[in-house]
């Protein structure tokens, strides 16, 4: 869908809760790309989304990968199993305007997405995001476990979300994160009176770091193959 059009269908300022969203801004000098489904859209099995750090750049861009795109599902996207979405200094992202499903969801990095209803993840959600990532959902969270190791990022959701909490020490310490609105960091729903677990305590010892933090790529991996993260 041409860019000018796309943005008079879809706020995207409004997903992505960020009041200065400018298309120009957020694109740079790479090319304006919208792709839009219209409808639900169900899939069965694994999704995996973005590039890795391993990826072949050049091979990338050669079949139109690698660029800064904007994927918009105008309904509701169901999956199977899991989600998986990375992106290194690539920021690619999804809308869905409707809900997600997913038998567990993983956000890495500079991944960017939004969702207009409610989320859904019947297993494991796991967040660590850079000051460039992003996961706003407009309506309900819920997960059986949210694992946040990062800290940063933007992560807003409508309210707190129904899911055992699992976080590093630190990932409740800061601030929201400009330029998002108030309320756009994870700390905002680890404080209060409900109990977050210690992540070195709950995660299994094949994923940790020697400092105690979480191995991100070994997690995404092992998610997307279907094998446990957590004791």
């Amino acid at each position: 869908m041409p860019v000018e059009e796309a943005l008079e269908r879809y706020d995207m300022a409004e997903a992505s809760n960020n009041p200065d969203w400018d298309v120009d801004d957020y694109f740079g000098e790479e090319p304006e790309h919208f792709y839009v489904h219209r409808g639900d859209l169900a899939i069965d099995g694994a999704l995996a989304l973005g590039n890795g750090p391993d990826e072949d750049e050049d091979e990338d861009e050669d079949e139109g990968e690698g660029e800064d795109t904007v994927y918009v599902i105008d309904g509701d996207l169901t999956v199977s199993g899991p989600i998986t979405f990375l992106n290194m200094d690539v920021y690619t992202t999804l809308y869905v305007t409707g809900s997600v499903v997913a038998q567990d969801l993983v956000c890495l990095w500079d991944s960017c997405l939004f969702v207009g209803r409610s989320l859904t993840v019947r297993n494991l959600l796991a967040t660590s995001l850079t000051e460039a990532g992003a996961l706003v959902v407009k309506g309900p969270v819920s997960a059986h476990t949210w694992l946040e190791t990062g800290g940063r990022g933007c992560i807003y959701f409508a309210g707190k979300p129904d899911a055992r909490l699992v976080a590093s020490a630190d990932s409740g310490a800061g601030g929201p994160a400009d330029p998002y609105s108030d309320g756009a960091n994870a700390g905002v729903y680890l404080g209060g009176e409900g109990k977050v677990d210690i992540l070195a305590e709950v995660v299994l010892p094949e994923f940790l770091e020697e400092d105690g933090t979480c191995d991100d790529m070994k997690i995404r991996e092992a998610v997307f193959e279907g094998r446990s993260v957590l004791r």
